[in-house]
């Protein structure tokens, strides 16, 4: 199966979120993988196309352009042959640790990381009222801080799932206040689309978490251990670290780590 990685990344943000670092530790894991960079000339020719995308909703948005400029892929039936396209979101602040095998299986409709972790989580509450006075339905969990999905990543082999994340994101992430990470979430759950969560499940103390993917290390960092040329948390290895933490600059590799995993990302990843 073919297989394309994409980022997202305005001037503004390029150096902030160290996208350089990204690119790099990608490159040293996957040479036989292309990585799309979608720059600031990108963004401003697709944001040009519709009124209503900005970078809050147009992940799926991208991923469709993804499948645009690879068209002279589909030999012939377009309609079959574009679900043999494993398309990949991933954000520009994240460091890859090791090669993604998890996502590189394919295995699935779609494919994100687990949030729950030990600094910042999320859920999604249901609520509908009534016009009756005094009546309401109960409020209900949605998706609760456990089993919610982290959007730094999305991986899909289904060109339908990108559509439909579309069409969710242009007209309803406004309305919701994690923006296209709930709506992310709703899509992914609510359709019968095969989904992965790429650690093997949602809670990192699970026997079936086999590595760390993307926020589920957050707020651990500093208990991480180098051994055997590898990164590791509760005997668990990194792969893939997303520093999610929102604004222009990421922190330096010294404010989250100990330091012999800032000796082996200077002196491993990033040579």
């Amino acid at each position: 199966m073919k297989t394309i990685f994409y980022t997202i990344i305005g001037a503004s943000h390029y150096a902030g979120c160290r996208t350089d670092e990204m690119i790099y530790t990608f490159k040293k894991f996957h040479p036989d993988i292309e990585l799309r960079v979608f720059g600031q000339a990108d963004i401003d020719r697709v944001f040009a196309t519709d009124p209503r995308l900005n970078f809050y909703n147009s992940k799926a948005t991208f991923a469709l352009e993804v499948y645009k400029e690879h068209e002279k892929l589909f030999r012939g039936d377009y309609e079959i042959e574009r679900n043999e396209l494993l398309v990949v979101n991933i954000d520009a602040d994240h460091l890859i640790f090791d090669r993604l095998d998890s996502i590189l299986a394919a295995d699935y409709d779609v494919a994100c990381p687990a949030n729950c972790n030990a600094m910042e989580n999320s859920r999604l509450l249901t609520r509908s009222e009534s016009s009756l006075i005094g009546t309401r339905a109960h409020e209900n969990e949605l998706f609760s801080f456990n089993e919610y999905i982290q959007g730094g990543l999305v991986a899909s082999t289904n060109y339908d799932f990108w559509k439909h994340y579309e069409y969710a994101s242009l007209n309803f992430s406004h309305k919701f206040g994690l923006m296209e990470n709930d709506v992310l979430n709703i899509v992914c759950k609510m359709f019968p689309y095969k989904f992965k969560y790429l650690e093997g499940h949602y809670l990192s103390e699970s026997p079936d978490f086999t590595a760390y993917y993307g926020c589920a290390s957050l707020g651990r960092e500093r208990n991480a251990t180098v051994n055997k040329g590898k990164v590791y948390l509760q005997g668990k290895p990194i792969k893939l670290y997303h520093y999610a933490r929102g604004g222009v600059q990421k922190p330096p590799h010294s404010a989250v780590w100990s330091s012999p995993v800032v000796d082996y990302i200077q002196n491993n990843l990033l040579r």
